[in-house]
C-alpha cells in the first residue's frame, strides 16, 4: 500500500485487512503483489514522479500479507531528493 499522507490518527480498517492501517486512506493506492524470499522480505519497485516540482515529496509505504491479509505493524516514508 501507498499513499501520499499519513492517516490522522492510526484505525482499523477491515476491508484492507486485519491491524491498524497508519496510512490516510484518502489517498491510498494499492501496489500489485511482490513474492517475499524465506526471511519474508519482499521488494518491489516503485516508479515515482520526477521534475523540480516533485522534489522534497513524501509518499508513505505499509506491506499487507495477502495470504493472511494482515497489514504489517510499520510504515516506511520515500521522499523524493534533488
Amino acid at each position: 500500500l501507498v499513499a501520499t499522507a499519513l492517516a490522522a490518527t492510526p484505525l482499523e480498517a477491515p476491508e484492507l485487512g486485519t491491524g491498524t492501517l497508519y496510512l490516510d486512506p484518502a489517498s491510498l493506492w494499492e501496489l500489485p503483489a511482490a513474492t517475499a524470499d524465506l526471511e519474508a522480505i519482499a521488494t518491489h519497485a516503485l516508479a515515482l514522479p520526477s521534475g523540480s516540482a516533485s522534489l522534497g515529496a513524501s509518499y508513505y509505504v505499509q506491506a499487507v500479507d495477502v495470504t493472511t491479509g494482515e497489514l504489517s505493524r510499520t510504515w516506511r516514508q520515500v521522499t523524493i531528493l534533488p
